[in-house]
Formats: C-alpha cells, structure tokens, sequence
C-alpha cells in the first residue's frame, strides 16, 4: 500500500493465505471445497473470505464449516447474485445454519442493494461495498467489477 499504483486492501496489517479450488471458468467440486475450507483451518487461518457459491445442500461441506468454528474460525461467504430472497431459494454456502457464517450482500455507492445481489431478512447478515469496485484482474491488470465477491473481501 502506499505505493501510489494500482489497489490495496482496507486492512494494511493483515497475512493473507490465498487458496484455489476452483477453475479460471469458476467451476470446482465439492470435495475440493471441503478440502480447502479444511486446509485454511489446518494452516491457522482466524477468517475465511469464501467469495463463492452455487450448488444444493452439501452436509460435508456444512460439516467442514462447522469444524471451522469449532476452531474459532469465521467464515464471510458470498450471499449470491442471482437478486434472489436467500430466505426463500437458499444459496450455498451462506446459508448454511452455522454460527461462524457471515452471509454478505453487495450494496452501491449510496447505500442501496445492488440489483444483482440477493437478500434476505434472515439469511443475509450485512451487505458491503460491491458495485464497481476497482480491483486486481488477470494479466498484472487493473478494473471495475461488481458482486457480492466484491463485497465479501470488505468484510473478511
């Protein structure tokens, strides 16, 4: 930070463990998922940033959460972008009932829900900054992008 080129963070003192499971398309399988949600915890992680999603029910993916708070780990998890009541058509894995989830929604520059991102009276905990937001892109580049993966890194 500092350096007067490209983007930094909104926390300057913190050490990031970057861990991949899914494709540069965005798909990925369930085991790779539980396996990395479980590595995190292993290597001593105190927050998990899961700026992703999709997919049913998944008891083991649930269960490795759970182990996550178990060892005091929070999990901030993506609330979707479908512009769907996570209430009612839930949207994992934020809407797992696990203590240590934190469902997150992405909100505009003043404060009103973005139109992509889904909701929920009881299912979404808080919404974060997640319409054009400037970021890191492929190639050593820099740009605009929108989701509730933009916001999910506001509050991990």
């Amino acid at each position: 930070g500092g350096n007067q080129q490209g983007v930094v963070g909104v926390n300057w003192q913190v050490s990031i463990l970057p861990v991949k499971f899914l494709s540069a398309s965005g798909s990925g399988r369930l085991s790779d998922a539980v396996a990395a949600v479980r590595y995190s915890v292993q290597m001593g992680a105190k927050v998990i940033s899961a700026s992703w999603g999709g997919g049913s029910y998944a008891e083991i993916l649930k269960t490795a959460i759970e182990e996550a708070r178990d060892a005091g780990v929070l999990f901030i998890a993506a609330a979707g972008n479908d512009g769907t009541d996570n209430d009612s058509q839930p949207h994992f894995p934020s809407n797992y009932a696990v203590s240590n989830i934190v469902a997150v929604g992405a909100h505009d520059n003043r404060g009103g829900r973005a139109h992509f991102s889904n909701w929920g009276a009881q299912s979404v905990h808080l919404f974060a900054p997640g319409v054009n937001i400037w970021s890191t892109l492929k190639n050593a580049r820099y740009g605009v992008m929108s989701g509730t993966s933009m916001a999910t890194p506001h509050v991990a």
